[in-house]
């Protein structure tokens, strides 16, 4: 029995599965936490959400799946060579900012730019 036959994926989700398989990309996410993830995000109505971990884009397509028009996700990553699949794939997404750091400076940088 497939238990994820009934979720309806969002539709970048398999383009970023493709290139993360390409990649070999050592870390991707879970079905499971990532159905969670976008009924978290659809329970935020304008919600300024935060991603540690960008990876591929994975987690971030089912992110945005539910997200509203007025919320807003930051993304960050240290590793430019997998984010590049979700920027290239997601990129164009206004509710969507990729940030290239680390997650321990992150919060120093953000303030300094006014990203929080």
């Amino acid at each position: 029995m497939d238990e994820f036959a009934h979720l309806i994926q969002p539709a970048a989700l398999p383009a970023i599965l493709e290139r993360t398989a390409a990649l070999a990309f050592p870390m991707p996410s879970e079905p499971r936490t990532d159905a969670m993830l976008r009924v978290l995000a659809a329970s935020k109505p304008g919600g300024h959400l935060l991603e540690l971990g960008t990876g591929t884009g994975l987690s971030t397509a089912w992110l945005l799946d539910r997200m509203d028009r007025a919320a807003r996700l930051i993304s960050i990553d240290v590793d430019p060579g997998p984010r590049e699949v979700a920027r290239e794939i997601l990129g164009s997404d206004p509710r969507l900012e990729i940030v290239t750091i680390d997650a321990a400076a992150f919060p120093r940088a953000s303030m300094e730019k006014n990203l929080i």
